[in-house]
């Protein structure tokens, strides 16, 4: 009977212990992931910038896009997203003001004006429920509204501005044409002209006006006899 209570409690001691070990093991796992988990949520908190266009309100489109990202990461989705040319000049302008003030502004580097698109982050200018104006190309202007209707967290890392919603096609932006004889080379007979504008005369020329210099002169001769 002893014998067998010896046994018992030690098995009943191996169990605790055991136990002890496994909480500590999980313990240690749930310690280790806590600062990556932390860093994830960060990483992943992001604003949602819902898009039109301006003069076509059934264009749409809606963006998530980390706090970190830069504004030339969000012009660059939003005209990847209509097909727009990302080498225009542009502007966002926080007024809300196509062609806002400068104070307010956010320019392309085509631009050369400061501050600059690519080192001003969204996390500095933008919050739930900020309306603002991106001009695009200011030769033919197109305004898009853009408007950042909540923040929240998304499950997986994410370091892209990402299209998740999309309404519409964007007109087609307008390349002019030019005709293929406007580009042609200049025959002879142009060239010829081209000389005589600038003042360089052929010999036929020089010829004719030296005989009419001949008889102005054979006219002052008349008049004076």
């Amino acid at each position: 009977t002893q014998k067998k209570h010896r046994e018992d409690s030690k098995a009943h001691i191996m169990s605790e212990d055991n136990k002890k070990r496994q909480r500590e093991e999980e313990e240690a796992v749930v310690a280790e992931s806590e600062p990556a988990a932390k860093v994830a949520k960060k990483a992943t908190e992001v604003f949602v910038i819902d898009v039109h266009l301006h003069d076509f309100p059934d264009v749409k489109r809606s963006f998530d896009a980390p706090l970190s990202s830069s504004f030339e990461d969000l012009a660059t989705a939003l005209l990847d997203s209509v097909n727009y040319p990302t080498g225009e000049i542009y502007s966002f302008h926080l007024d809300d003001k196509p062609f806002g003030k400068d104070p307010f502004a956010i320019f392309a580097k085509a631009v050369g004006k400061a501050p600059s698109v690519d080192i001003v982050n969204l996390s500095q200018k933008l919050k739930k429920g900020k309306a603002f104006t991106l001009t695009y190309d200011y030769g033919d202007p197109t305004n898009f509204r853009l408007n950042v209707s909540e923040t929240k967290e998304v499950e997986e890392e994410q370091k892209d501005v990402r299209l998740v919603k999309k309404e519409g096609e964007a007109p087609a932006r307008e390349i002019p044409e030019f005709p293929d004889e406007e580009f042609e080379d200049v025959d002879d007979d142009d060239e010829d002209d081209e000389g005589a504008v600038y003042g360089e005369e052929d010999d036929d020329d020089k010829e004719y006006d030296d005989e009419d210099d001949g008889d102005d002169d054979d006219q002052d001769d008349d008049e004076d006899d």
